[in-house]
């Protein structure tokens, strides 16, 4: 194959345009639950159509994500910190993030509400910025198995509708806890 065929076979050739990006919609005002419906069964699946059923929070700012996350540990059922919550949460109890289990949206919420407890304190947060990660440091949860000392860490990314990652243009979402 020539160059310039193999060129126009890449699509360098300049004979049609690329087509557009698609991008998420931002969310505006208060942080609202977004509920997505699945399609009906059979039907064959367009592609990048999402087919989830899981509720979120459209937290754009850090200082959302924080304001959020402190208004959740105070309240007084999970529900509020459950929407927080990634498609798929990491649990462990190693600081470094590795080792533990991949929990489902609905089984990390089912985790935390076991471990709800009554009170939950608010450490401190920290952002880091080189990562794009919210680290948000508690205390107070009840201590059943395997938490023994009471605290849970968790880390927030950015993630668009789809559930991907999206550090510019995404929502904070809880992606590890860490347990001790």
């Amino acid at each position: 194959m020539c160059l310039v065929a193999l060129a126009c076979w890449l699509g360098a050739c300049g004979a049609a345009e690329p087509s557009p990006t698609p991008t998420p919609i931002p969310f505006t005002g208060a942080p609202s639950a977004l509920l997505l419906t699945p399609l009906p069964t059979g039907a064959p699946s367009p592609p990048n159509v999402i087919t989830t059923v899981t509720p979120r929070l459209a937290l754009e700012t850090t200082t959302a994500a924080q304001s959020a996350m402190g208004s959740a540990l105070n309240d007084p059922e999970p529900g509020s910190l459950i929407l927080l919550l990634a498609d798929q949460v990491l649990i462990t109890n190693n600081r470094d993030g590795e080792g533990g289990s991949i929990l489902s949206h609905a089984d990390a919420g089912r985790w935390l509400a076991q471990h709800w407890g009554t009170t939950r304190t608010l450490v401190r947060t920290q952002y880091v910025e080189q990562f794009v990660l919210l680290i948000v440091d508690t205390k107070d949860w009840a201590t059943a198995t395997p938490l023994k000392q009471g605290t849970l860490t968790f880390q927030l990314h950015r993630y668009n509708v789809r559930g991907q990652g999206d550090p510019m243009q995404g929502f904070w979402e809880i992606d590890t806890i860490i347990y001790q």
